[in-house]
């Protein structure tokens, strides 16, 4: 089994660092290897620090619940724009609840209100653990009230999406889609017609598989 020798922060960034890791491999090797992370290194995730990092929201909108809130936001990785679920860092103090809901409202001007789902679908999930111990997780629930940009800080590019199942298609197809995003509209093309979030703590079928 690897084993990790030393751990060196290489950067002084507010929001992403780059650490450098010297390790011995299986063969007893000594390896370099490097990973980005949020996180502080007291609290890196490699020494047992699992937390979230940030938190996804999963936003059905619509008199009928059958549209989903999107943003379409210019990410400087691929000088481009890309569809994502709007989401967000979790402060200090925060749980994932209240940033959700935070986020959520700063990114679209919308009003979320969280569902009762199973903590099956809101535990934190690593997004990229080839190169980072970055976790996210998802919260579920309904969205009301009007799209409004106010909250976007200066360095947010973003247009706020409001997309039913026909609209998603097109854009699974055609667009350019952060991986959770792709995941979760998948979800949201095959949710229930009269209940798009059926996958509830009251749903028979997480209810007999939890039991």
């Amino acid at each position: 089994m690897p084993k990790i020798k030393n751990v060196r922060k290489l950067t002084e960034n507010k929001y992403l660092n780059l650490y450098e890791i010297e390790a011995i491999n299986k063969k007893n090797d000594a390896i370099k290897y490097f990973i980005a992370s949020r996180k502080s290194k007291d609290k890196l995730a490699l020494y047992g620090n699992y937390g979230a990092d940030a938190v996804t929201v999963y936003g059905i909108y619509g008199v009928n619940r059958d549209k989903i809130v999107l943003v379409k936001q210019y990410r400087f990785a691929i000088d481009d724009f890309m569809y994502e679920l709007p989401a967000g860092l979790i402060n200090d103090g925060e749980t994932i609840e209240i940033a959700g809901k935070r986020e959520f409202k700063e990114e679209t001007g919308l009003d979320f209100h969280v569902a009762p789902v199973s903590n099956v679908f809101t535990q934190p999930y690593y997004t990229s653990s080839g190169m980072s111990d970055e976790s996210i997780a998802i919260i579920y629930g309904y969205a009301d009230g009007e799209i409004s940009y106010k909250g976007l800080e200066d360095d947010e590019d973003l247009e706020i999406i409001i997309a039913d199942k026909k609209e998603v298609v097109r854009i699974l197809t055609e667009e350019k889609v952060a991986t959770m995003c792709m995941l979760m509209l998948q979800k949201f093309l095959m949710s229930n017609k009269d209940n798009v979030l059926d996958f509830t703590i009251n749903d028979p079928g997480i209810s007999k598989t939890l039991d």
